[in-house]
């Protein structure tokens, strides 16, 4: 489930624990969120060179704390529901 506040997109997913995931690649959220920040750098190639280490640069990083921080949640707690605070890129 999703809710939208504000600019802010909170995600929670609850997990089961007789689905035991292997790793965090099988987390539906990473999946998606790895996708969006490979389409994210491709959007960004395009950006003029002058913007490379300024609005480009900001904006590849953020795109990738997402797919890194999920990882990072689920290892540390992995049969409890991932916390949004913990996710969320502000």
């Amino acid at each position: 489930m999703s809710k939208r506040v504000g600019r802010i997109i909170r995600i929670q997913v609850v997990r089961d624990s007789s689905k035991m995931l292997k790793n965090y690649e099988e987390l539906k959220v990473w999946q998606r969120s790895y996708h969006l920040c490979l389409e994210i750098y491709k959007v960004t190639k395009t950006f003029p060179n002058e913007e490379r280490y300024g609005l480009t640069s900001q904006i590849r990083r953020a795109a990738a704390s997402f797919p890194s921080n999920a990882p990072e949640e689920y290892r540390t707690k992995p049969l409890e529901p991932l916390n949004p605070r913990t996710l969320c890129i502000n």
